[in-house]
């Protein structure tokens, strides 16, 4: 997977994780700057880092925190227990840990970007990628 394909993949993640969460953190529940001018800075956190490739695109593997919460989270911060608990809920978390053991070298662009369409809605994804779910745009890698 080149790395434009990687980027384009996590942008699509990111938005979906920012709008799932109604552009909102999660944790603190601060509304962000696409809902007030005067909001807080989103970000899209991973509960699993995107190091572990088999857990990176995953949904449910991402939250919606303001750059404090996030900065506390990924600095294991007393807040990170707490994010854990009341945000992700700790079998969530078990199963993220266990996911995240799986060896995930050839990963195939394609069939990760047609995944994340389907599940973020077409329409949407669009704006980022153009061309539709069902669009190869280059031969499997695999």
């Amino acid at each position: 997977m080149t790395k434009s394909e990687i980027s384009k993949l996590d942008a699509l993640w990111s938005k979906y994780v920012k709008e799932k969460a109604g552009y909102k953190c999660e944790y603190c529940q601060e509304e962000g700057r696409q809902l007030n001018p005067q909001g807080v800075w989103l970000e899209a956190a991973h509960i699993i880092g995107r190091t572990f490739r088999s857990t990176r695109w995953l949904l449910y593997n991402g939250m919606c925190l303001c750059s404090g919460c996030h900065s506390g989270y990924d600095q294991h911060r007393p807040i990170e227990k707490s994010i854990r608990e009341q945000v992700i809920g700790l079998p969530k978390y078990e199963e993220l840990c266990k996911t995240k053991q799986v060896i995930a070298k050839n990963q195939d662009y394609n069939e990760i970007r047609n995944k994340l369409m389907a599940d973020f809605g077409e329409a949407q994804a669009i704006a980022l990628f153009g061309g539709t779910a069902n669009e190869e745009e280059r031969p499997s890698n695999r």
